[in-house]
């Protein structure tokens, strides 16, 4: 694993864990984790993930934590 890809993968690690509260937008998630915009954010949230940030949101208040590829 190259040092980028450990960064991405910590990143988002982080990222699923600020995204069970409510209290961040995905918008201040993104810069809160160094991504230049939400839109960058999001589309690599969603190739790592498997769904993007609001659905992973919406699937882990309602209770519902499986995801695409079996991530919870």
């Amino acid at each position: 694993m190259s040092i980028v890809d450990y960064i991405n993968s910590m990143r988002i690690r982080e990222a699923r864990e600020l995204l069970k509260k409510r209290e961040l937008s995905v918008k201040n998630i993104a810069v809160s984790l160094g991504y230049n915009n939400d839109q960058s954010f999001e589309r690599y949230f969603k190739k790592i993930v498997g769904m993007t940030p609001g659905e992973f949101r919406s699937r882990t208040l309602s209770g519902r934590q499986d995801g695409p590829d079996g991530i919870s």
